[in-house]
């Protein structure tokens, strides 16, 4: 449930851990997690984009494509899955709380502008769909200026300008033609003439990629630090040792056009180099192997008055990982157009289709490089109004920089609250939710017990993407299926 604490209390802050009376324990066998958003995928096939391993098909590509011309510009997808494999926590008053868990976590990320969107979808063919698309905007406006399907704004000098029309003096301008002009502008915006007529080696795309896997070992400790009859004073620590399982990132800066990037992944992918896979081809396989490993500390601190009022701040997920295993870079490269792209992309799975993009940027073989963890400082406050009702806040700021693989998040606010039906049986928690990509969203949650011991939860991240097909989807599901407790008052 949303704001509450439980054994994954370290990832909302981990001093809840100790603010407790009672002496409780817990266990969690299994606990599946995802969220996704897309500015230009559906409902369907954003949630395609996460766990389809289907063929992509061509009028699947076209629709996306035609989005991106008409409506948004760009190509945006957030993934984020996470496994909680096992989980338990124990508290008691005067010792505080600790709780242990096993977590794989996996998140993608994707950034690309129009130029970029065709390549990747319809990789390098010069009877591109932009170039169709653009083409065909005259036959729109009813008036088709262009019979023989030439592109229409190129003029033979390689510069992407569009041709003009002549037009005699005496000739009344067509109603359409400013709508037309308009079309045709925003065509060329998205489609340079070299690359359209495929007499451009390299091309400039301003985009960005990045996908991790990685698994977590995670121990948690919270305590009471100060107490009187008014105020009371939790701190709390988490350690996580990381095992890196897969990682890449490409990026292409908006200002020089060169593009850099890294790429770690063990033997659990079965990643195509393309033609820098034969760097690897003596490398032992192992299903277990990890490709990197790092660590990360978060710390928190929590304060309640009369036990109605309470407010945390916590500084999570602070480290990094090196990543050693299959490892590519690429730095300040240009981006080339060849033949491993001809075919553009083949099917939902990203992480395995990352082969044009190697050939791309030009990656080679490294030793090693270090990628910084998502951190963020978590900041929530909250007031118990009854027994049976909590309201509370909560914002989340992402403590990256710039340069980071995985500074891509944007800050999140929260205002929401908790409601228990009947107390220690059925709750629900609600919330207007706002992320400056994602927009305003409504996340619900729901928890059962099941007999006097057990219980369920189940949470999505937004009513509005479940009852409306139109809006812009943010699918996001929370499941944890197999809960216990034991509670026992001090």
């Amino acid at each position: 449930m949303l704001g509450k604490a439980n054994s994954e209390a370290a990832n909302i802050n981990p001093a809840v851990l100790g603010a407790v009376n009672i002496q409780s324990s817990s266990f969690n066998l299994l606990q599946v997690g995802f969220n996704s958003h897309s500015n230009v995928l559906n409902r369907s096939e954003t949630l395609d984009m996460m766990f389809s391993q289907d063929s992509l098909q061509n009028e699947t590509k076209n629709n996306i494509l035609e989005n991106v011309v008409q409506d948004n510009g760009s190509l945006n997808f957030n993934g984020n899955l996470e496994l909680n494999w096992v989980s338990a926590s124990w508290t008691r008053p005067g010792f505080g709380g600790l709780s242990v868990s096993l977590t794989d976590r996996i998140s993608g990320h994707t950034s690309l502008q129009q130029n970029f969107v065709d390549v990747v979808m319809l990789g390098n063919e010069e009877n591109n769909y932009f170039q169709e698309l653009s083409n065909n905007i005259n036959d729109e406006t009813g008036n088709n200026n262009n019979p023989n399907n030439d592109p229409i704004w190129e003029d033979g000098s390689g510069n992407g300008q569009q041709q003009e029309q002549e037009q005699d003096p005496g000739q009344n301008q067509d109603p359409n033609q400013g709508q037309q002009e308009q079309q045709q502008q925003q065509a060329e915006v998205i489609y340079e003439d070299d690359y359209a007529t495929g007499e451009a080696d390299e091309v400039n795309f301003n985009s960005d990629m990045s996908y991790t896997h990685i698994r977590e070992l995670s121990i948690s400790y919270g305590r009471q630090a100060y107490a009187d009859d008014d105020f009371k004073v939790h701190i709390g620590m988490n350690y996580r040792m990381i095992w890196g399982i897969g990682h890449f990132d490409s990026r292409v800066d908006e200002e020089t056009g060169l593009g850099s990037g890294n790429s770690s992944f063990s033997d659990f992918y079965d990643i195509n180099y393309n033609d820098t896979d034969s760097l690897f081809s003596n490398t032992r396989k192992s299903l277990f192997k990890s490709a990197g490993q790092g660590s990360s500390l978060s710390f928190g601190l929590n304060a309640s008055y009369k036990d109605k009022w309470f407010g945390g701040l916590a500084l999570l997920n602070m480290g990094r990982i090196t990543w050693n295993e299959n490892a590519l870079t690429a730095n300040q490269n240009q981006v080339a157009i060849n033949d491993s792209i001809d075919a553009g992309l083949s099917s939902y799975q990203l992480a395995q289709e990352t082969a044009y993009v190697y050939d791309m940027l030009g990656f080679e073989q490294t030793e090693a490089f270090e990628t910084r963890n998502a951190g963020v400082m978590r900041i929530n406050a909250a007031y118990k109004a009854t027994q049976s009702l909590k309201l509370y806040t909560d914002i989340v700021i992402p403590l990256g920089s710039d340069n980071d693989v995985n500074n891509y998040q944007q800050p999140n606010y929260m205002l929401g609250f908790d409601y228990a039906i009947m107390p220690d049986a059925v709750s629900f928690s609600s919330a207007f939710h706002y992320n400056n990509e994602y927009g305003w969203r409504i996340p619900f949650g729901l928890s059962v017990a099941l007999g006097e011991s057990a219980f369920i939860t189940i949470t999505t991240g937004d009513l509005r993407t479940i009852l409306n097909k139109e809006v812009e989807p943010y699918a996001a599901l929370s499941i944890s299926l197999i809960g216990g407790s034991n509670n026992k008052q001090n």
